[in-house]
């Protein structure tokens, strides 16, 4: 619904609001000791993302509020992820992550379109609830190839958020703003402006800063074990 009703740069910027969820669902969950610095840290970096949003009290609108609880659902599924590391193998909980996405993505689509949900009228419910029509082999072939990076993406993320404290994982996500930048340019010919790269430069100072505090306290950042 965000990426249909607003810009893409201000829906993927309101998504990093992610590292605060983790980092309070670390400390209440995981019962991780988040320390000043490292908070300040993220504030530092979510400041970046105010930057880039560049938000105004007269542009804001309530289509604002569903990346941030894109942010939210995510960061839970990602302490889960952590929670669950001991029973269940990275490849077992990508299977459920996309089983779940196999059964609940239709029953969406089935239950707007029983509810008469879809309206041409709309664009942001037609982008959830239109149907999909594949009439060349290239677009199969583009599907194919999204299904192998997300996949591929997924298993990363979720080896990394095994082994790694979430507080220490999340703001190295901020790095996704540089992929955004780059795919802008490509397919939409955005421009950046001096405001987004002072922006990106302030998110990705902060995750390696970050990185850097956790060698300087010598913890660890990996397991001692590994996974079954």
């Amino acid at each position: 619904i965000g990426l249909a009703y607003l810009p893409y740069a201000v829906t993927t910027a309101l998504f990093f609001t992610t590292p605060f969820f983790i980092t309070i669902f670390s400390k209440i969950f995981l019962k991780e000791n988040i320390g000043l610095i490292r908070l300040m840290i993220i504030i530092y970096g979510f400041l970046g993302v105010v930057i880039i949003a560049n938000p105004k009290i007269d542009s804001f609108n309530i289509f604002m509020i569903f990346p941030i609880l894109c942010a939210l659902g995510y960061s839970a599924s990602m302490i889960i992820i952590k929670m669950t590391s001991d029973k269940d193998s990275v490849y077992s909980q990508t299977i459920h992550v996309y089983f779940s996405t196999l059964l609940f993505a239709p029953l969406v689509t089935y239950l707007g379109n029983s509810f008469s949900l879809k309206s041409e009228n709309n664009e942001i419910l037609d982008f959830v609830f239109r149907s999909w029509v594949l009439n060349s082999y290239t677009q199969y072939l583009i599907i194919f190839i999204v299904g192998v990076c997300v996949v591929a993406g997924f298993l990363l993320i979720f080896n990394a958020y095994r082994v790694g404290k979430p507080f220490v994982i999340a703001p190295f996500e901020y790095t996704i703003l540089l992929w955004s930048i780059f795919y802008g340019w490509l397919i939409w010919d955005e421009s950046v402006t001096l405001r987004s790269w002072i922006g990106m430069t302030i998110i990705v100072s902060a995750g390696i800063f970050l990185f850097y505090r956790e060698k300087i306290n010598d913890q660890k950042i990996t397991t001692d074990h590994p996974f079954r």
